[in-house]
């Protein structure tokens, strides 16, 4: 529901793009309507991202992980 973003949006830097991906459209509207400017919030599976390779230096599951397909999950997080 984006409260990360929230929570850590001050220790960013300047510049510094953040998304946020859930399977739960009732949480990305709540993240999109109460924080819209801290990140790109969308509704995506951990196992098809929807970022080209590459494009991520830093990734964070804080509960869904083990509701995924975590080897699959794993792959695309690490791509």
């Amino acid at each position: 529901m984006g409260q990360l973003f929230v929570a850590k949006a001050g220790e960013l830097a300047a510049g510094v793009r953040c998304y946020g991906f859930d399977i739960d459209e009732a949480s990305i509207r709540y993240a999109n309507e109460h924080w819209p400017d801290q990140a790109q919030f969308a509704v995506a599976p951990a196992e098809h991202l929807p970022l080209a390779d590459g494009t991520v230096d830093f990734y964070v599951s804080r509960v869904a992980l083990p509701y995924t397909d975590i080897p699959a999950a794993l792959t695309e997080a690490a791509a």
